[in-house]
């Protein structure tokens, strides 16, 4: 389990210590000392709730069928030649490569997991079919499971942060939360919950235009039921919401799609101040603040229908929190300009 708090950033796939109903622990389940004082101490201020997460609920096959570009593109390795790393994870590479017999430029994901969390991202990718998600050309199997993917050259909304020393224009800000928006409506709509939205799977492309990628924590919604939770955890802590962090404390796990809401509201405040917002000399600061009862301190600067869209994001009570639906008709997003994209185009990049 990830306790540290890098670059602000709590980051990887975690195991919140769910007990068996025999009160029994697996070997690896059992926190250090340092966990069991800190743990110990987040409980007690979440009046003696315990930390629990369910297993996950497998993807049914009711997904949409393979987009008509995946299911029509054969291609293989061999017809690809790799120009450069373009980003890296726990679980997969991710490569600049040319295509020869079309000369187009891709992005070839290699995915190191193995089992059902690779497959389950692969199948569910390939099939998703929307202009504000990166689109799935093919699956390659030949080893290792890859993705051949569009290539978005703008690289990732954390690099264009990162190179820029500080935060964007309003009118930038809600440009990009619109196309997010978009994108998890249509995945909500189809009954898929991301889990991991965060400035490292929002993807830039050569006109300014962002989209959601990276499908390695999906789950599907079944019935009206929760796409949230697991015994693994997947996701980047940082960007989960109270109900993700302590479902026991915040209704059992919640509705996954509030909890794709709750990142949102986290990446906005990102995005205005250049740096992620809320940080904690450790797990158990960082999980106080978001688990505990106090809200998110916003910038004075920022505009009052900034701070009201916000707050809807970050209700901590989940059904209480905004829909997408809610968020597409909120005053904030409804002055969007596409000439604001302009800001997010790699030579802004530098832009002082």
């Amino acid at each position: 389990m990830c306790t540290s708090l890098a670059a602000g950033h709590l980051v990887g796939t975690c195991c919140l210590f769910k007990k068996r109903e025999s009160g029994e622990r697996r070997e690896s389940e059992t926190p250090n000392i340092g966990q069991r004082k800190d743990l110990g101490m987040v409980r007690e201020r979440r009046h003696h709730h315990s930390f629990r997460l369910l297993l996950p609920l497998p993807l049914p096959l009711e997904l949409p069928p393979p987009s008509a570009t995946t299911s029509s593109t054969a291609v293989s390795l061999s017809d690809l030649e790799k120009l450069s790393v373009i980003g890296h994870g726990s679980g997969s590479t991710v490569y600049k490569v040319l295509h020869h017999p079309t000369s187009a430029v891709l992005a070839l994901k290699v995915l190191r997991r193995v089992g059902h969390t690779a497959s389950r991202e692969a199948d569910t990718h390939r099939r998703l079919d929307s202009p504000h998600i990166v689109r799935c050309h093919g699956i390659l199997a030949s080893g290792e499971l890859s993705l051949l993917l569009e290539y978005m050259p703008g690289g990732s909304l954390h690099d264009v942060l990162r190179r820029r020393r500080r935060g964007l224009r309003e009118k930038t800000i809600a440009v990009v939360t619109r196309s997010v928006l978009e994108g998890l409506r249509y995945l909500h709509e189809i009954g898929v919950v991301h889990r991991d939205i965060k400035p490292s799977n929002l993807l830039v492309g050569d006109k300014g235009e962002v989209k959601i990628a990276d499908f390695g924590a999906v789950r599907r919604v079944v019935d009206g039921g929760s796409g949230g939770g697991g015994e693994e955890e997947e996701g980047t802590l940082a960007y989960m919401s109270p109900e993700r962090l302590d479902c026991e404390g915040w209704g059992d796990g919640g509705d996954g799609r509030a909890g794709d809401v709750w990142a949102v509201g986290m990446v906005t405040v990102e995005c205005l101040v250049g740096a992620f917002p809320v940080l904690g000399e450790n797990w158990e600061s960082f999980v106080f603040k978001v688990c505990g009862g106090e809200s998110l301190e916003l910038p004075e600067e920022a505009s009052l229908e900034f701070k009201s869209f916000v707050r809807r994001c970050l209700e901590k009570e989940w059904r209480r929190r905004a829909t997408v639906d809610e968020l597409l008709r909120h005053p904030f997003l409804s002055e969007c300009s596409t000439a604001a994209e302009e800001e997010l185009l790699p030579e802004a990049f530098l832009r002082i």
